[in-house]
C-alpha cells in the first residue's frame, strides 16, 4: 500500500513539474499494488478525477463481459462520469450527438473519443484525472487505438486547444505495450520505479512481514493468502507439521498454492465439474442456482425431476461445499459464487489459441472454455425440457432462456451428441408441449424479433431447421439435413426470411456454408423488406458471411477475396438504404472493400434519397471508409447531398483535416460550393470551430468571399463568433485589418451575436480589432450590443464595452423605453 501511495504521489509531482497535460504509466506485477489504486486520494491539485477499472470486477475476469473491456466502454466510462460530476457540460449538442447516432455511437471509440475530448478542451470543464487501470485487460484489438488516441494529445504541437487531461495508466509488464507508448516515452520525459533493486525488495518485504505476522485477508497479497490458507487447511495442526511445511511444501508461486489447493480437493471430478459451470457462466450464479446446477448428473439425459431434487444440496451446507472442493479458490459474495481473482481464471482456463502442452500439474489450463460451456449446455437443455422448470428454480430457468443458446454456441457439441436431440426438442413446436414452447420460444425468440426487427408479430409455428439457423445451433442444422428431406427456402410468417436468410442476418457463416453446399437454396431469395441475403449479412457487418456469399454466388464459381457476382444485386435497398451505404454507416471497412471489388456496388445517391455512401461515412466521421471510397475513384467528390451539401462541406464540418486536405490536393473540388442555404465549406468549418481547416480552405486563395452571407445572412465570422470559436474569430479577423468598418449581418453584427451568447473572450478579440460598429443595433428591436449585455446580466462584457466609451448610458432602450443598464 506504502508504495502504490508512494508512487502516486510521485506522479502528482510531476503533473506539478512538467505542466499542463500530462501521462504517467505505470507497470505492475499482478496482485502487487494496482489494486490499491482506487483508494488513492488526488489531493486539491485535481479538480476532477475518473476511474476506469479493467479488472474491477471480483470473478469472471472481464473478458467474460466482452463489453466491459472495450475501448469504447472505457471512454464511454469516462464520459459518463465527468458529465455527472459536470452537469453544465452536458449541453444540447451532445444531447443531439447521442440521440442521433443511440447505440451506434456507443459502439464506436472514435466517436466517444472524439466527444470526450470536445468536453475536456471546454474552458468550463476544468482539469480532469484519468485514472486507467489494468490497461493489459482491453481487448487486444482496441488497446493499440485507445494508446495512440492518447498519445496524439500529448504530441500534438499543432492543437492550439489542448484540454487539462492527466492520465495516470496501469498495465502489467507487457513488451507489445510498451512499444505502443515508445513515441511518448522517446518525446517527453520519463521516470522509472524498479521494483528490484535491494532497497526496493526490503521494502516490500517489510510489508510482506507485516501481514505474516497478522492474518489479514487481504487480496493484494494474494500469494500470503494463499499460503496462510494452505497452512491452516494442513491435517494435524501442529506446532511440527507447520515447521515441516513452511520447510518442504509451501507454495514458491501462485500457481503452485493453486495447484496445491485443489490436489486437497475430496472430490476431483466434481470440483472440475465445479470449476468448468463458475469459469463458463454468463453471470455469477447464486448459491440456490449452483445447488440445482450440481443436481443434474454429468452424461445423464434421461434424469427426472425427483432425480434432480436428490441430488440438490441445501444451500446452507454448500458454501461449506464449494470451500471444500475448491478451497480459497472460490469464494461467496451476496449468495453469489465467484473465482477468487483474476488469476485464478489464468491459472485454470487453457488459452484456445496456445496449444496444449504437457505439464506435470494437473489442474493449471485444465478448463477448455468449450467443454465449460458443455458442461452448461447440457445441464441447460436438461433444464429447460422438463416441465417442472420453472418450479425448480425460476431464476435459473431465466438465466437458462437467456444465455443457453450462447452456451450451445460455444461448445464442442457435434452431431453425435446426445443433447443434440434435446436441443432439437426445444426448436420443435410441434414436440414439445404447447406451454412449454410457448415459455422457451417467447422469451429467446419473440423480444429479438420485435426489438431487432419491429414487427407486433413472432413466429410462431416454425420449423426446426428455422429455428436452430435463427438461434446458430449448428449440430441440430447438420443433424436436420443430413436426415430426411427439408424445404430450405421456407419462410417465417414475419419476416419472410429464410433459414439461411436467417444465419446470414445473425453472422453464423458455418450454417451458411451447410445450407449452401446442398445447392439447394435459392440465390435471389429476399425477405419482406426486399433485403437480400447479402444484404442481412452486410449491413450487420458479418464480413465472413458475407465472403461466403459473394464466393458462391461469384460469376466464376469460387473466388478467394471476391470476384463479379451475377446472381446478387449488390445495390438492393430497404427503404432507400444498400448494403454499401448500411456498411458505410456502420464503419465495416471489410465489408465496404468486399462490396467495392465486386465492381457493381454504386456509389452514387439513390434518386430521392439525400445521402451517397460518401456523404454517410463522412457525417458520422468514418475517415478511413471516406478514403476507400475516394482512393478507388467510385465516389465522386463533388457530388452533392439532397440539401446541396458537397463531401468537402461535409469533411469541413465534421473536422477531417485528412479528407479535406485530400480533396483540396486532388484539384477536382470547388472550395466555393453552396449548399441550397448559401453555406459554402468556409461556413461549416467556421461553424464547428475547426481552425485548422478554415485555415486550409483560405490558404487555399480561391475563397471568392470570405464575409459571404449564408444562411439568415450569416457570415462564417458571424457564425465563430456566435457559437464562441475565439480561435477562429482570432484567424478570420486578419482578414479585415485594413477595412474602415467591420459589419457581419446587416441587422446582427458578430459583436452583437458574441454578446447575446455571453462570449467574452470573443467580444474583447471584436473590440480589440478597433473596425468594429459598436454600437450597432438589430434591425427588429434596435437592442444594442451593451443592451443585450445588461439584460442577460453579463458584468463583464457590459465592463468591455462601456470602456469604448461609444455608448451613452442614459441613451433609451427602444423596445423597453429604459436606459440600456436597467
Amino acid at each position: 500500500m506504502r508504495a502504490s501511495r508512494e508512487l502516486f504521489e510521485i506522479s502528482i509531482l510531476v503533473h506539478t513539474e512538467i505542466g499542463k497535460t500530462e501521462i504517467v504509466v505505470t507497470y505492475l506485477i499482478p496482485a502487487n499494488g494496482s489494486q490499491t489504486i482506487p483508494s488513492l486520494e488526488t489531493g486539491k491539485r485535481a479538480r476532477q478525477a475518473l476511474l476506469v477499472f479493467y479488472e474491477s470486477l471480483p470473478i469472471q475476469a472481464v473478458d467474460d463481459f466482452s463489453d466491459l473491456n472495450s475501448s469504447a466502454s472505457a471512454v464511454a466510462s469516462l464520459l459518463r462520469q465527468v458529465l455527472i460530476a459536470r452537469p453544465s457540460l452536458f449541453t444540447n449538442t451532445i444531447l443531439e450527438k447521442f440521440e442521433t447516432d443511440g447505440q451506434q455511437l456507443l459502439g464506436s471509440f472514435q466517436s466517444l473519443w472524439d466527444l470526450f475530448i470536445t468536453i475536456a478542451a471546454n474552458e468550463n470543464s476544468g482539469e480532469i484525472v484519468c485514472v486507467v487501470d489494468a490497461l493489459d485487460e482491453c481487448r487486444d484489438e482496441d488497446r493499440l487505438p485507445f494508446i495512440q488516441a492518447i498519445s496524439r494529445i500529448y504530441l500534438n504541437e499543432d492543437l492550439k486547444s489542448k484540454p487539462d487531461l492527466k492520465f495516470l495508466v496501469t498495465s502489467r509488464r507487457y513488451g507489445h505495450i510498451r512499444s505502443a507508448f515508445h513515441a511518448l516515452e522517446t518525446n517527453l520525459p520519463t521516470f522509472h520505479l524498479s521494483g528490484e533493486d535491494d532497497l526496493e525488495v526490503k521494502k516490500i518485504s517489510k510489508e510482506i512481514n507485516l501481514v505474516l505476522q497478522v492474518d489479514v485477508s487481504n487480496r493484494t497479497y494474494l500469494w500470503v493468502s494463499l499460503t496462510l490458507e494452505f497452512i491452516e487447511k494442513t491435517p494435524g495442526f501442529t506446532r511440527g507439521n507447520v515447521r515441516r511445511i513452511i520447510h518442504d511444501e509451501i507454495p514458491l508461486t501462485v500457481d503452485e498454492a493453486y495447484e496445491k489447493i485443489l490436489n486437497r480437493s475430496p472430490d476431483h471430478a466434481k470440483a472440475k465439474r465445479l470449476l468448468h459451470i463458475v469459469t463458463a457462466a454468463k453471470r455469477p450464479l447464486s448459491l440456490d442456482e449452483m445447488s440445482v446446477a450440481l443436481g443434474f448428473r454429468p452424461g445423464d439425459v434421461d434424469q427426472a425431476y425427483d432425480d434432480i431434487v436428490d441430488e440438490m444440496e441445501p444451500v446452507e451446507r454448500l458454501r461449506t461445499s464449494l470451500r471444500d472442493l475448491c478451497g480459497l479458490l472460490l469464494t461467496v459474495v451476496d449468495q453469489k459464487v465467484y473465482l477468487l481473482h483474476q488469476t485464478v481464471k489464468e491459472f485454470l482456463v487453457r488459452d484456445s489459441v496456445v496449444e496444449t502442452t504437457q505439464t506435470s500439474t494437473l489442474w493449471k489450463h485444465s478448463i477448455a472454455p468449450k467443454e465449460s460451456s458443455r458442461v452448461l449446455a447440457e445441464i441447460g437443455a436438461l433444464f429447460l425440457c422438463m416441465s417442472e422448470g420453472l418450479r425448480i428454480l425460476r431464476s435459473l430457468y431465466e438465466y437458462f432462456v437467456e444465455f443457453w443458446p450462447i452456451h450451445f454456441r460455444e461448445s464442442c457439441v457435434t452431431k453425435e451428441d446426445q443433447i443434440v436431440p434435446l436441443a432439437t426438442q426445444l426448436c420443435d413446436s410441434t414436440v414439445m408441449e404447447s406451454a412449454r414452447f410457448h415459455n422457451f420460444w417467447n422469451s429467446m425468440g419473440r423480444l429479438r424479433f420485435y426489438y431487432d426487427h419491429m414487427h407486433g408479430d413472432y413466429p410462431l409455428e416454425v420449423s426446426i431447421l428455422m429455428c436452430a439457423s435463427y438461434f446458430g445451433f449448428s449440430a441440430v442444422v447438420e443433424n436436420i439435413l443430413d436426415g430426411n428431406e427439408v424445404d430450405l427456402n421456407e419462410k417465417d410468417t414475419t419476416c419472410q426470411r429464410t433459414p439461411m436468410g436467417w444465419a446470414a442476418e445473425k453472422g453464423y457463416d458455418d450454417i451458411v456454408k451447410m445450407l449452401l453446399e446442398t445447392d439447394k437454396v435459392e440465390f435471389g431469395s429476399v425477405d419482406g423488406d426486399r433485403a437480400s441475403t447479402l444484404l442481412c449479412a452486410a449491413r450487420n457487418g458479418h464480413t465472413e458471411v458475407v465472403r461466403v456469399l459473394l464466393a458462391a454466388f461469384g460469376h466464376h464459381g469460387v473466388v478467394k477475396l471476391l470476384l463479379e457476382t451475377t446472381k446478387v444485386d449488390v445495390n438492393s435497398a430497404i427503404s432507400g438504404t444498400r448494403a454499401l451505404d448500411r456498411a458505410c454507416d456502420n464503419e465495416h471497412k471489410e465489408v465496404v472493400r468486399l462490396l467495392l471489388k465486386t465492381g457493381h456496388a454504386s456509389a452514387d445517391r439513390i434518386p430521392g434519397h439525400h445521402h451517397s455512401p460518401l456523404h454517410i461515412a463522412l457525417i458520422n466521421k468514418r475517415e478511413a471508409i471516406a478514403i476507400l471510397l475516394l482512393e478507388t475513384g467510385l465516389a465522386d467528390p463533388n457530388l452533392k447531398c439532397g440539401d446541396g451539401q458537397t463531401p468537402l462541406s461535409y469533411a469541413a464540418q465534421s473536422g477531417l483535416e485528412t479528407i479535406v486536405k485530400w480533396l483540396l490536393d486532388s484539384d477536382k473540388v470547388n472550395v466555393n460550393s453552396k449548399d441550397r442555404n448559401h453555406q459554402t465549406p468556409l461556413h461549416f468549418a467556421a461553424e464547428s470551430g475547426n481552425e485548422n481547416v478554415v485555415k486550409m480552405l483560405v490558404d487555399t486563395g480561391e475563397i471568392d468571399d470570405i464575409d459571404l452571407k449564408g444562411y439568415k445572412d450569416r457570415s462564417p465570422l458571424w457564425l465563430a463568433a456566435s457559437d464562441g470559436h475565439a480561435s477562429v474569430v482570432k484567424f478570420l479577423l486578419g482578414y479585415w485589418q485594413s477595412r474602415p468598418r467591420l459589419k457581419g449581418l446587416p441587422n446582427f453584427s458578430p459583436l452583437l451575436a458574441a454578446a447575446a451568447h455571453g462570449h467574452v473572450s470573443i467580444v474583447k478579440l471584436l473590440l480589440d480589432t478597433k473596425a468594429v460598429e459598436v454600437d450597432a443595433k438589430e434591425s427588429t428591436e434596435q437592442r444594442t450590443a451593451l443592451s443585450i449585455a445588461a439584460e442577460d446580466g453579463n458584468p463583464a462584457i457590459v465592463k468591455l464595452l462601456l470602456e469604448t466609451g461609444e455608448f451613452d448610458v442614459e441613451t433609451r432602450d427602444p423596445r423597453h423605453g429604459r436606459p440600456q443598464l436597467l
